[in-house]
Parts: C-alpha cells; sequence; structure tokens
C-alpha cells in the first residue's frame, strides 16, 4: 500500500497543480514484471508450456485517453484476432503469432489501459533469447523489438 502510495506526487518539485492534480510516477519494471506474469500464466493456459521467468520481451503501457501505439492498432485490426476474455469489462486480451518466432499479445484492463507484450517463442532458435536470458536483462531493456527478425 505504501509504495502506491509513494507513486503520487501533489507538489512534484515544489509546483502546486491546478485543479487538485497529482503526479503519478511509475515502476516501468513492475509493471513489467507484472504484465509477464500474466502473459506467462495466459501462455500455460493455451498452449501448456511453462515460459522463462527471465526472457527477452518488449513490454508497452497506454495510459487511458491516450493513443495506442501503430504496433497495437494493426495488430487488433488483424481479421483473425479475436478476444479470449471473459470479463471483458474488466480483463481482455488478444494473441497472435509475430513472424517469424515470436508472440504478441495485447491485454486491456477495465476497458482503459493498453498493454502490450511481444515475445520469442520459447522454441526460438535465433540464439539471442539465450543470451539475454543468461545475462538477467529484463523487459524494455533488451532491445527495441526483441522479436526474431
Amino acid at each position: 500500500m505504501r509504495k502506491v502510495l509513494r507513486e503520487f506526487d501533489p507538489r512534484p518539485s515544489g509546483l502546486v497543480l491546478p485543479g487538485n492534480q497529482v503526479v503519478q510516477r511509475i515502476d516501468g519494471e513492475r509493471i513489467s514484471r507484472v504484465a509477464w506474469k500474466i502473459v506467462r500464466g495466459l501462455y500455460f493456459h493455451h498452449h501448456n508450456e511453462v515460459l522463462r521467468a527471465k526472457g527477452a520481451r518488449w513490454v508497452t503501457v497506454t495510459p487511458p485517453n491516450r493513443v495506442p501505439p501503430d504496433h497495437f492498432l494493426v495488430f487488433v485490426n488483424q481479421p483473425d484476432t479475436q478476444s479470449r476474455g471473459q470479463y471483458p469489462g474488466v480483463f481482455d486480451y488478444k494473441l497472435g503469432e509475430y513472424p517469424p518466432e515470436g508472440h504478441y499479445w495485447a491485454l486491456l484492463f477495465w476497458d482503459r489501459i493498453i498493454v502490450t507484450v511481444a515475445f520469442h517463442d520459447p522454441s526460438c532458435t535465433c540464439g539471442k533469447c539465450e543470451l539475454d536470458a543468461s545475462e538477467g536483462k529484463d523487459a524494455a531493456a533488451v532491445t527495441e523489438n526483441p522479436v526474431c527478425r
């Protein structure tokens, strides 16, 4: 609870914001870890295969009332992507392949927050996956887009 409360700053750098607004500072690494845990669980649900806790992945977060990234818009407008969530107003998701050896997942929380996760297939043979996992790199620190090219 304290960690969440510390994210909000009513007077950033001593400034008084108009309309009782506050600044929220988010921990990107923490959000990335949580998104990866959710995707790992859903991946197991769909494929009956466990993904490594560490590994190359690329995570983006789009807050409410912001334009989603182009990669998300292209993905969700493909005709073969279907919603998989049982409670779409609370949590919905879509998954797809990202050629040649990758996966793309789009998560929607409370019909407002979009999280995307792209990652290598567990059977990927590019060699980069193992290198990144052995170095302990995480999320966006790996590359701009860790999916094989």
